[in-house]
């Protein structure tokens, strides 16, 4: 283990800790987006699928809820939710046009955005926006009692099947919001685990003109200085807040925390794929006789379209996206481990297998420092950071780093003590290294 109280080395670790991941992120997005990869085309063919069937949902409901006063409150939801995402890149050319009292206006713009990108052969980062629009469509039925009765009696009609008309916004938000009632849920998502500038719970306000980054990292991810609205650090991170702790600790980027709105994207593909793509593949009984054997035919990787999109978009980060993948029980992540973003199913998969080399490529990087940085009082040089550099190539300590930062439920609970050193048993500073001791032995 190296031991670095050089604040300008320090600094560097973090930056190449961080482009390491954004440049990954990236990647992703550019492996489903590859026409010519062949491996990758069952994947592609089934993200255009899904996304198909977003569009044409929320088409068929804006068209509903725009000419008929019977859904008046579910009317008032989804033109509120197209406000508040008219930041996406998706509303780039209506953004200006949505007007508060003018709620069929809204609706009826949204509806025309949703027609023309129908049109379209839709790369990575379109379909993760317009995910999160359908997923926050669900949410806000959800959450609006009269909306959700309003939603019982809304019919849309099955895209492979015009004749058969299903009822699905009511049914799929039911089940939304899943991953907040176990136990790991209750605590990560609770107000109390997340402190950012919101607006919410007595925090600041959102810092509206967005905050410069590093040139080279939004050279990278394709963005304006500074950072426009609606990406990820225009909600910066306050004390107390348990992903800026882990962020803090192990130099990851900073983000905007957990994110419900992360975790219903991640929901939405989950719930559309295994909707989509029950197939069939012929077998055999005990008479040897064919018969038809229904299984889920869709590529497990589709939830990282979630991790590609949300984070080479600058929305959240590698963290925010696998900690609520972790809670809903589709891995354990361990930051710097990014093969664990991928369960032995997902990466036996043709796409599975393209994109494990995309996170094994990563995880070797000289740039993926594993580090812990604590503050110590004792240092005199610099700031009194204190970064511990473990080698990634040495099994013990690769292993006690493992141990250290995977995201299950226990760990998370250590974590919450150590961002919160108010809370029993009483921690001393939040990133000392006596406070770290119940983590990882220093």
């Amino acid at each position: 283990m190296e031991i670095i109280t050089d604040s300008k080395k320090i600094e560097l670790c973090i930056k190449e800790k961080a482009f390491n991941e954004f440049e990954m992120a990236n990647k992703l997005c550019a492996l489903f987006d590859n026409e010519e990869d062949l491996d990758m085309k069952k994947i592609r063919e089934q993200l255009q699928r899904m996304t198909s069937k977003m569009l044409n949902d929320l088409i068929q409901l804006n068209n509903v809820v725009e000419n008929n006063s019977r859904y008046a409150k579910t009317l008032a939801q989804a033109s509120k939710l197209y406000q508040d995402e008219k930041k996406l890149k998706i509303f780039t050319d209506i953004k200006g046009k949505f007007k508060e009292d003018d709620k069929k206006n809204n609706v009826k713009l949204a509806t025309e955005t949703f027609e023309k990108l129908q049109q379209d052969k839709l790369k990575t980062k379109t379909i993760g926006e317009i995910t999160r629009v359908y997923a926050g469509m669900c949410e806000k039925i959800k959450d609006n009692e009269d909306a959700r009765k309003e939603a019982e009696k809304l019919k849309i009609f099955n895209i492979n099947n015009p004749e058969e008309a299903v009822i699905q916004f009511d049914q799929y938000s039911k089940l939304l919001g899943e991953y907040r009632g176990n136990n790991y849920g209750k605590m990560a998502f609770d107000s109390s685990s997340r402190a950012r500038c919101d607006g919410k719970n007595g925090n600041p306000a959102p810092i509206w003109q967005g905050l410069r980054i590093a040139g080279d990292i939004a050279n990278l991810l394709a963005l304006n200085q500074p950072v426009a609205t609606g990406n990820t650090f225009y909600l910066p991170l306050l004390p107390g807040d348990v992903v800026r702790c882990i962020d803090s600790i192990l130099g990851l980027p900073e983000g905007a925390s957990i994110s419900g709105t992360t975790a219903d994207t991640l929901w939405a593909i989950d719930m559309l794929s295994n909707r989509l793509f029950l197939g069939s593949i012929p077998g055999k009984n005990a008479q040897d006789e064919d018969i038809e054997v229904p299984i889920n035919t869709g590529d497990p990787n589709l939830i990282l379209v979630a991790l590609a999109a949300i984070v080479s978009g600058y929305h959240h980060t590698v963290l925010e996206v696998g900690l609520p993948m972790t809670i809903n029980g589709y891995i354990t992540y361990q930051p710097g481990f990014y093969t664990s973003l991928q369960d032995e199913r997902m990466a036996q998969t043709l796409a599975g297998k393209k994109i494990k080399a995309v996170l094994e490529q990563h995880e070797n990087s000289p740039k993926n420092h594993l580090m812990i940085i604590t503050e110590e009082a004792e240092q005199a040089e610099g700031s009194g950071k204190v970064l511990r550099l473990f080698d990634m190539h040495t099994p013990s300590e690769q292993a006690l780093f493992k141990r250290a930062v995977i995201m299950n439920y226990d760990n998370y609970r250590k974590w919450h003590r150590v961002a919160q050193p108010h809370t029993q048993p009483p921690f001393p500073h939040a990133f000392s290294k006596h406070a770290l001791s119940r983590i990882i032995p220093l």
